[in-house]
């Protein structure tokens, strides 16, 4: 154990460490983040159309939907370019940045004009991740250039407002310019060239191996007490994709096929290591130390938070980082067999991020009713099972460790 912990900390804590600092990956945590309240706002709106069907006098709200979470895209275009900018120091840029991602982001879903304007929809949301975060990287390229050239910085005796005009036109233009140029002149569907190229990817992460290793390389990372969030990037361009993949089999009348979702991601109960049943245990423990512990972490953990109980207990523990991992890998493979297999149907909610907030149990009931609770139930079972032997070794370990200690 001491060689692996020595291993780690040589070779993987620094490169965790770097990963976690790339200016370019937390631009899109933090983008996501800034986009949240957004998308909440949207979830809430369906929820409020679920809603409807019980209790009929509220008003149908489901359209909120479209106008947050189906803007998703678009959001991200303006605030990833404009905080990739402040990540660089291009403070005078970054608004500037922000709207051209708009434009060109807005050129590249490709509208068509005529006595009916048509814009495919679908391009707004989450489908537009992974070309929103294109843009604004190309848009903050092009301005770190623009930025040095000596003309730029080069202030004459014009007004400030003026001097900003002037070396806004520039960049405005040629980005603005080509992306018409290509998109409408040429005829060339970007969007959908982009989209291709990342597919793949994608469909990797809904394959089993795919979808445990979203699972497991987190739990790992997190059982040495270095943040999983260097993941985050690859695991929210993922799921949210899916999901919007879902999202448009649905409103066909068609079920849901992609697995590895956000409502997926819901029955990690506890969090990373699906850490609750082992939250369970502690509080039935006989060590006054692990007692304390399960009581302190057991309200964060009904709400899926579980930093108290790792970076508590589990961490560098050699006893409990071991079902910590394994629920990592075997966890993911039980809930995809479970909904591949039709044990469950698989699971899509246009409310799933204002569920999110709730505790345990009654966010999958909502989410995906009595087969959300029949799967919540297996998974609380075997990870229960993985944590329970280990559990109970460290249990006794910490009890004779006082009773030494009471002793002497």
């Amino acid at each position: 154990m001491k060689e692996l912990v020595n291993l780690v900390d040589k070779y993987i804590k620094p490169l965790n460490k770097k990963v976690a600092n790339n200016a370019w990956l937390m631009t899109i945590q933090g983008s996501f983040f800034k986009c949240m309240p957004l998308i909440l706002v949207g979830s809430l709106g369906s929820l409020i159309g679920t809603l409807r069907a019980h209790f009929s006098f509220l008003p149908d709200l489901t359209q909120m939907n479209n106008f947050s979470m189906g803007l998703l895209g678009l959001f991200l275009a303006f605030y990833f370019a404009y905080s990739l900018m402040e990540k660089n120091g291009l403070n005078q840029y970054k608004v500037l940045g922000g709207l051209l991602s708009i434009s060109i982001y807005f050129t590249l879903v490709k509208p068509q004009f005529g006595d009916t304007t048509i814009i495919d929809f679908s391009r707004m949301g989450g489908g537009g991740i992974i070309v929103a975060i294109l843009v604004g990287t190309i848009v903050t390229y092009i301005l770190n250039i623009y930025s040095k050239l000596s003309f730029v910085n080069n202030k004459t005796a014009l007004p400030d407002y003026v001097y900003e005009w002037f070396v806004s036109i520039i960049p405005g233009f040629l980005l603005i310019g080509i992306t018409t140029f290509i998109v409408y002149i040429l005829d060339y569907d970007v969007f959908t060239f982009i989209q291709s190229l990342t597919s793949p990817l994608m469909e990797i992460g809904q394959t089993l191996p795919g979808y445990v290793l979203m699972w497991a390389l987190p739990c790992f990372f997190y059982s040495f007490g270095l943040t999983p969030w260097a993941f985050f990037p690859i695991i929210v361009v993922t799921l949210t994709t899916a999901m919007n993949t879902n999202g448009a089999l649905f409103a066909q009348g068609l079920p849901a096929q992609s697995i590895n979702t956000w409502e997926s991601q819901m029955f990690l109960i506890g969090g990373s290591g699906l850490t609750f049943m082992l939250n369970i245990f502690l509080l039935t423990a006989k060590s006054q130390r692990l007692k304390i512990m399960g009581k302190v972490a057991i309200v964060p953990s009904l709400f899926s938070i579980n930093e108290p109980i790792v970076y508590g207990l589990i961490a560098l523990n050699p006893i409990l980082m071991i079902p910590f991992v394994l629920n990592g890998f075997i966890m993911p493979v039980v809930i995809y067999f479970a909904q591949s297999s039709n044990l469950t149907r698989v699971f899509f909610s246009e409310s799933v991020f204002a569920y999110n907030n709730l505790p345990i149990g009654i966010k999958h009931f909502l989410m995906g009713g009595t087969d959300a609770l029949i799967l919540l139930v297996i998974v609380m079972i075997v990870s229960g099972l993985i944590y329970y032997p280990f559990y109970k070794i460290y249990d006794r370990q910490c009890l004779e460790k006082e009773q030494g200690i009471t002793n002497d």
